[in-house]
């Protein structure tokens, strides 16, 4: 009896005497809660931090811009309701001695931060009278930390996907994302500036100050981000493409994030060795993703 051993991909069909087994013992990690609110407490668990930042987990109008501050403070980004904090929140919140507001009163109530510093806290409430002056107060309390060497400009109304593509890389360099009509912004400094997304978010305008990055979708815009920013893609992040809010929490890890649906382009992660699923995508997204994280090798065996 002798054994043939050949190796091929993992798609090929079994035939009738064929057996096969799969030698590939990658998986992908979950980081998955209940909802939301707990998936970004079970982010924060990633990470050591004496500060932390929370958002409206219910609109992302002004947590868009708050990937930056986290990256400054080595702080997670945590999410509330307008008018309580979930449970799992506050109980992040009570092992920090500071909390960052991102939003007026209109989006984190005046009664949470008052139930925060009654706790012992220090609160800082970062806002403005719209996200966009909001986007710029975050960008000032960087300023009070390190010099800020690039800026990353998005729409801060129909760019939220690019929002969330460059936001791992505004944590990764602690710089801001300013958010703005799409038509102009007032916000300007002599620095390296980006404007992340095509001509129908951002018009031709930013092209006299920034470098574009952009594709014809969120998708290819996505890959574009992380193939300029990060040299090493070996560990990647993969989030849900249209409901934003577990992408958002996860760029405080300062890794890449891919926006994947069922049927997205996932070419970018090609050559990625680990993968951690952030919330509750589709199995069907997440299945096609590990074709290209993975090369599943198979190894049949037949006798003769």
């Amino acid at each position: 009896m002798k054994k043939k051993i050949f190796k091929v991909i993992a798609f090929t069909m079994i035939t009738m005497g064929v057996f096969y087994k799969s030698v590939s013992a990658n998986e992908l990690e979950y980081v998955v809660g209940k909802n939301r609110y707990e998936t970004a407490a079970k982010i924060s668990d990633k990470m050591s931090y004496d500060a932390l930042i929370l958002v409206n987990g219910e609109s992302l109008a002004d947590g868009l811009s708050s990937s930056g501050l986290s990256g400054t403070l080595n702080a997670p980004i945590l999410l509330t309701t307008k008018d309580r904090l979930p449970d799992v929140t506050l109980e992040k919140i009570k092992t920090v001695n500071k909390v960052y507001l991102v939003g007026g009163e209109g989006v984190i109530s005046k009664n949470i931060e008052n139930q925060i510093r009654e706790l012992g806290k220090q609160v800082i409430r970062l806002s403005g009278r719209d996200r966009y002056l909001t986007s710029h107060a975050v960008a000032d309390e960087i300023s009070k930390y390190k010099v800020i060497d690039e800026i990353f400009y998005v729409n801060g109304i129909d760019g939220q996907a690019d929002a969330m593509s460059i936001a791992p890389v505004a944590a990764k360099n602690a710089n801001p994302v300013i958010l703005t009509n799409g038509k102009s912004t007032n916000y300007k400094k002599k620095v390296k500036s980006y404007s992340i997304g095509g001509r129908g978010v951002l018009n031709s305008s930013f092209d006299s100050f920034t470098e574009r990055v952009s594709g014809v979708n969120r998708f290819e815009t996505n890959a574009k981000v992380i193939e300029k920013f990060f040299d090493d893609i070996t560990h990647v992040n993969l989030s849900k493409s249209h409901v934003l809010i577990d992408a958002l929490t996860a760029s405080a890890l300062k890794q890449p994030v891919v926006l994947i649906n069922d049927s997205s382009d996932k070419s970018i992660l090609a050559g990625a060795k680990e993968a951690t699923v952030f919330g509750d995508i589709s199995q069907i997204a997440v299945n096609r993703a590990k074709s290209y994280i993975f090369n599943d090798t198979v190894v049949f065996y037949s006798q003769h």
